[in-house]
């Protein structure tokens, strides 16, 4: 059995210019590989919730997160400048 979705997050990245978001899809898993990194490499604990992960991904981006569910997952958005 998998991880429950409420105990998971996807990434999703965005650009944002002016008042528009757009969605990223070709440097979406660069951006993924970046937090990953971020991840590794930062001093401090290891996120452990989906809290503390947009707090780590703030660090180094615009970042929200949309609340997950029993169904669905957390979703960590990243706004990168357009």
């Amino acid at each position: 059995m998998g991880t429950a979705p409420e105990q998971t997050v996807s990434v999703n990245v965005f650009t944002e210019s002016g008042s528009v978001r757009k969605v990223v899809s070709h440097f979406a898993k660069h951006t993924r590989g970046e937090l990953a990194r971020h991840l590794l490499v930062r001093r401090g604990k290891a996120p452990v919730s989906a809290p503390d992960l947009l707090k780590a991904a703030r660090e180094k981006w615009e970042a929200e997160l949309v609340p997950g569910t029993a169904r669905r997952p957390h979703a960590l958005d990243i706004i990168l400048p357009g």
